[in-house]
């Protein structure tokens, strides 16, 4: 939990920053490469964690490796993780930083769940209803599950909206057992 927090204090503090010099799109796309590069090379990750390497090495590396990467602001947020001993917590950052970069944007990750695949202008009309209905810019991920029989469910923000044939079923089932 004290790291949860740590990791969110250092991603506000990032984000802030970011948002005052006009950066935030920079730092959030810098910050994601870092995250994504660390992840295909996790010796990267083994070499900065090393404490018999000295923090100017390490510093050193970071700029050869990610300064076509990253501004300028995130390689330096990255040297100071470094010196705080927080790197290894760098996916977190970026995942809280992204979190609240999208918060931001007004964008909102939806998951759809169909029973069969949707056709393009059912997609199309669908993302214009949730755009509207959410006030957000929508990122709509649509998948199969063809035990829902009909409907669909709907999943964003930690909610999920069941309007599927399967669950109506399943009340109607509910309501005759308890009468």
């Amino acid at each position: 939990m004290k790291d949860l927090r740590a990791s969110h204090r250092y991603s506000d503090a990032l984000f802030q920053l970011a948002e005052e010099r006009g950066e935030l799109q920079a730092a959030q796309d810098g910050l994601a490469s870092v995250v994504r590069l660390i992840g295909e090379h996790p010796p990267i990750l083994r070499v900065v964690e090393n404490s018999t390497i000295s923090t100017e090495d390490k510093e050193a590396l970071l700029n050869r490796i990610f300064s076509s990467l990253a501004p300028a602001l995130v390689l330096h947020f990255l040297k100071l993780l470094i010196e705080k001993n927080r790197f290894s917590e760098i996916a977190s950052i970026q995942k809280a930083f992204h979190a609240r970069f999208e918060a931001k944007k007004k964008i909102r990750e939806v998951t759809v769940l169909v029973p069969r695949a949707l056709t393009g202008e059912a997609q199309s009309k669908l993302l214009t209803l949730l755009n509207k209905k959410l006030a957000s810019e929508i990122r709509l991920s649509v998948k199969t599950d063809a035990s829902l029989i009909g409907g669909l469910v709907l999943r964003f923000d930690g909610r999920e909206i069941d309007a599927s044939f399967k669950n109506r079923l399943r009340e109607i089932r509910q309501k005759l057992l308890v009468s």
